[in-house]
């Protein structure tokens, strides 16, 4: 499996950023931005078990390429905005709590929503 870059990184949490965006208008870029980077566990958050964070990087790096393949990205796109739409990006703890792992990997059957 190939390793996730630092350009995949940004666009995974542009992308996560936009979706979480797109329910909180009012948020502020920053707060945006930085909620997606904990979630996602590019930014380091106390209130994250370790078990989360191992999981999402066995997810993220399912992701290894997305900054460069159109079909990865829109992949990994629809499955963040299921999750922002059904409210499980509205926090880390939100995240943490609906495991929200389960349903974001290549291929992966989406569960949100149902």
């Amino acid at each position: 499996m190939a390793e996730l870059s630092s350009e995949d990184a940004e666009v995974m949490i542009e992308l996560a950023a936009e979706a979480i965006a797109d329910r909180h208008p009012l948020w502020s870029f920053r707060d945006v931005r930085d909620t997606a980077g904990k979630i996602l566990c590019f930014v380091f958050s106390p209130s994250k078990p370790p078990s989360y964070s191992q999981a999402m990087a066995e997810a993220r790096e399912q992701f290894a390429g997305l900054a460069d393949d159109d079909d990865i990205r829109l992949e990994f796109q629809h499955q963040i905005q299921a999750l922002a739409e059904d409210g499980r990006l509205d926090s880390v703890e939100a995240a943490v709590n609906s495991q929200i792992w389960q349903d974001l990997g290549r291929g992966a059957a989406m569960t949100a929503g149902a």
